[in-house]
């Protein structure tokens, strides 16, 4: 038996402050970096939570496109600086701050008057310009979120955000071309969200983006050979720390996939899983190794060589994505990046 030596990669700040951080991470496997890095910006885009300015009242202005006398920027200008303000915020519900500034001077985000539930990050972000006796007075409103948070859910807060962000919007100076919002939950549920260009993900690949939306057209297809059959007697145990025991005399067939594949080790604890194979549902068994994971046929004749469906259809049945998910307690989406790069690609 040949050993593979493994180089474990190293993680190394290369230069970064109190905001801002840059790391390499190396030896990764080829086009393992890529697909980490994608995971990672997909997480920090769309997982992440965070706060920010969501609406600014002026005293004295009565609409977006009116300047302030005495004040160098307008007030199109003014809620653009407010947007480049970067906050924290450990309130669960929308807080109001007040600024108030006379001239002459600069009004920086310093000036802001905050509660013990808002930290501003970067104080010194400027907002306005004040020349002598200029008087400047925002009421602003923080609110937390992480984009289209809710858009696989019912209760209106998708429809709020999408208000908020076309309110946003109206505040710029002109239109951007081409305005999309809308993940797969969001531009199925309604035509309004799908504004110029929608952002489809795990419905692509046939996945229900949410309870209330039926999955796609199966595209995706996982599927791994078996490798060996064994005969497994009453009493006798499978895998690493003898998580399952056979009931009975039967047979356990070996495919040759495992969690280093993107298979959770996991998987069959629950007593759901099933693979097909040979037309017949075989339940996943004891725990998945590295490269192996371990199904029992019972009564039904397999070999070396056949082809079992983790994810897909065959002889009539189907596993579907969200499914084979659910069985591994993760998101779809978070299922399909963590595929490794050892399993073969054919695209049909």
């Amino acid at each position: 038996m040949t050993l593979v030596e493994l180089e474990y990669p190293k993680i190394e700040r290369i230069e970064g402050d109190d905001r801002y951080a840059k790391f390499a991470c190396e030896p990764l496997p080829p086009g393992y970096g890529t697909t980490l890095g994608n995971s990672l910006r997909r997480v920090l885009l769309s997982s992440l939570p965070g706060a920010a300015i969501t609406a600014a009242r002026v005293r004295g202005v009565a609409h977006e496109f009116s300047t302030i006398p005495g004040v160098k920027e307008d007030v199109v200008q003014i809620v653009l600086n407010l947007k480049q303000i970067r906050l924290r915020s450990f309130a669960n519900e929308p807080v109001t701050l007040t600024l108030e500034k006379t001239g002459p001077g600069d009004a920086t985000a310093a000036d802001i008057m905050t509660t013990s539930e808002i930290e501003i990050v970067n104080p010194e972000a400027k907002i306005a310009t004040l020349e002598p006796d200029a008087s400047l007075w925002l009421e602003l409103t923080v609110e937390t979120g992480r984009g289209f948070h809710s858009a696989d859910r019912r209760d209106g807060s998708a429809e709020e955000q999408l208000e908020r962000f076309l309110g946003a919007v109206s505040l710029l100076p002109r239109r951007p071309p081409l305005l999309h919002v809308a993940n797969s939950a969001a531009a199925l549920r309604d035509r309004r969200f799908g504004l110029d260009l929608v952002r489809p993900g795990v419905y692509l690949y046939g996945g229900a983006p949410a309870e209330w939306i039926p999955g796609g057209r199966p595209v995706v297809s996982i599927r791994a050979r078996v490798v060996s059959v064994r005969t497994v007697r009453r009493g006798e145990t499978v895998s690493y720390h003898a998580t399952w025991t056979a009931p009975r005399d039967t047979i356990v067939a070996t495919l040759g996939i495992g969690y280093a594949d993107g298979l959770r080790r996991a998987l069959g604890l629950g007593g759901q899983a099933y693979v097909l194979l040979r037309g017949a549902r075989c339940p996943v068994v004891g725990l998945v190794t590295m490269d192996y994971v371990m199904v029992e046929t019972g009564g039904t004749a397999v070999e070396v060589g056949d082809v079992a469906t983790l994810v897909g259809e065959a002889d009539g049945g189907r596993i579907a994505l969200d499914q084979f998910a659910a069985w591994s307690g993760e998101l779809q989406r978070e299922f399909l990046t963590g595929l490794g790069s050892r399993l073969t690609r054919v695209y049909e």
